[in-house]
């Protein structure tokens, strides 16, 4: 009567398929994990390659945790050393291994079970003995026992694995807002250094729009036509060279040594970097006669390019060989024609001035082979000299004026 009322069970579960269905899809499922368990980098068949551990904990226990987000450009080194931390996932595999085998137990527990359940419908159409129905049994409760062991030991294994995971968030979150205020302090570190060069650039770009300011201003060290035009020099003669010279024709015809003793530089200068700032410098109240005559020479000695130019240095050159003076005023008359307006007025007007020292040489001491040895190497040079010939090209360049 017990086997029969056993039968009756049996019967019942037989009837009843979607247990023994979801009893197959456990069975496919634990396939599935005991395949997971024995590939490294996965648990389950998920693949934990650059998973979070919030992310698995939330796949083993269906709890989802919120983990701050401490992530910064500096930390990506250190995220390298705390990835390191995953090799303990190993260690949770290993201890997998047991589980695994037991999985084994259990699918075969389960083959087990299929031979009990074929038994049974034998019984049941009467083609097996009570005999073998009782063997069926003893087989289903020696599943029965497996399936309790595996669960048992799975439940324990995987507050293990919750145990770790845990503690690996409660050590790596503080590490982890430890390095943002590191990086906070370096981002406020670099904003204030962005400031300090933002306030440097701007301190360049000041002094570079005050130097360009003086360089429109100047006057020395440019080229003559462009001051000229710049300023728009009536005659094309630059104001405080047309003061010089008349200072120097009121005052300076008899004073020995001009144009050949040079003024105190530093005096010099201070007069200079004040014409080229766009003083107005009262040339009348200088008394020093060499200092005026100096102002003149500096013009001339630093234009960019001679006052009789470097394009017709050789024209200059070639009327120096030429035998008869008849040629050689006509050659001097044709190549001066070639000069820009301004350069052709500003040496009118110091040839003007060396002819009237000329009338008082007995006094000044200037002859004209003086005044050319002075005034000819500011105002006629080749753009590249050789040094073998330059000394001879000086000489024959003097030799223009006299």
């Amino acid at each position: 009567m017990d086997v029969k009322k056993k039968s009756d069970t049996v019967v019942m579960k037989t009837q009843q398929k979607k247990p023994f269905k979801s009893l197959g899809s456990m069975t496919k499922k634990a396939t599935k994990i005991a395949k997971g368990m024995s590939t490294p980098g996965k648990i389950g068949g998920i693949n934990t390659t650059g998973t979070t551990f919030a992310s698995i904990k939330s796949t083993v226990t269906g709890e989802k945790i919120d983990i701050p987000d401490t992530s910064s450009p500096i930390m990506d080194s250190k995220c390298k050393e705390l990835d390191q931390s995953a090799a303990f996932m190993e260690a949770v595999l290993k201890g997998m291994k047991k589980q695994q085998k037991q999985l084994k137990q259990y699918l075969e527990s389960g083959e087990d079970l299929q031979q009990a359940l074929t038994i049974y419908a034998g019984y049941v159409r009467s083609s097996c003995s009570a005999d073998d129905l009782g063997t069926a049994l003893e087989l289903v409760a020696k599943f029965e026992g497996v399936y309790k062991m595996m669960l048992n030991d799975l439940h324990t294994h995987i507050g293990k694995v919750y145990e770790e995971i845990n503690q690996w968030i409660q050590n790596s979150v503080p590490v982890a807002q430890g390095e943002k205020k590191k990086f906070e302090l370096a981002r406020k570190a670099l904003d204030s250094t962005n400031t300090k060069l933002l306030l440097l650039q701007q301190q360049e770009n000041k002094v570079n729009k005050e130097n360009k300011v003086k360089l429109q201003k100047r006057t020395f060290a440019m080229n003559l036509q462009t001051v000229c035009d710049r300023d728009q020099c009536p005659n094309n003669m630059i104001p405080f060279l047309d003061n010089c010279f008349t200072y120097l024709e009121q005052r300076g015809l008899t004073t020995t040594g001009l144009f050949r003793v040079s003024p105190p530089k530093p005096s010099l200068d201070t007069i200079r970097e004040k014409i080229d700032k766009g003083a107005d410098v009262d040339m009348m109240e200088i008394d020093e006669v060499h200092m005026v005559s100096g102002l003149i020479k500096l013009f001339l000695r630093e234009m960019p390019s001679p006052l009789l130019t470097f394009e017709l240095y050789q024209q200059w050159m070639t009327i120096t060989t030429l035998k008869s003076a008849q040629e050689q005023i006509v050659g001097i008359k044709q190549t001066i024609e070639q000069l820009p307006p301004a350069n052709k007025v500003l040496l009118e007007r110091l040839l003007r001035l060396c002819t009237k020292i000329l009338l008082y040489e007995e006094q000044n001491k200037m002859t004209v082979e003086n005044l050319a040895i002075v005034l000819c190497p500011s105002i006629l040079y080749d753009r590249n000299p050789e040094p073998v010939t330059m000394v001879q090209d000086i000489q024959r360049g003097n030799k223009l004026w006299y």
